[in-house]
């Protein structure tokens, strides 16, 4: 059966963001994230880059591809409005991002999970309206799954 977009999202993958610089160019950031009730968390500094550029235009687009070895190419993206959460809200959706990715001992870990719980104290919450889906192994029939026809990454 064929995988939905929604269950691809809510396994751990590794997105990147982008978003909208004030001389209209794009600043593209590679991140972990959450998938919930339609929109997409990234914890992130209120300092950052794509914090400020979240709050200046309140927009954001959302590229989340698979790189499994020997697998075919899936990956879903989007764009729209976005916002950014502080306090106490981002601290929970935060630290459940950093648990989604990191093991306990690691969260645990102050030079770890205590640098990024105290580093990363707002989210970035983009809401897409639609998401763009594509899945080679689906459109070509599983001929990507053919043992040597996926080339090795890196």
């Amino acid at each position: 059966m064929a995988e939905t977009v929604e269950e691809f999202l809510a396994r751990r993958h590794i997105a990147s963001l982008g978003t909208h610089n004030r001389d209209g160019s794009i600043q593209l950031s590679a991140v972990w994230y959450a998938f919930e009730a339609a929109s997409v968390y990234v914890p992130t500094s209120a300092g950052s880059v794509k914090a400020r550029n979240v709050q200046a235009r309140g927009t954001a687009n959302v590229l989340v591809d698979s790189r499994e070895p020997g697998a075919a190419l899936k990956a879903a993206s989007s764009y729209g409005p976005a916002e950014v959460l502080t306090g106490d809200e981002a601290a929970a959706i935060n630290l459940a991002i950093f648990e989604r990715y990191l093991s306990a001992d690691a969260v645990a870990d102050e030079r770890v999970g205590g640098y990024m719980i105290e580093n990363d104290d707002v989210t970035v919450k983009v809401t897409p309206k639609r998401w763009n889906w594509l899945d080679l192994g689906e459109a070509f029939g599983g001929l990507f799954e053919t043992p040597g026809y996926m080339l090795p990454l890196g």
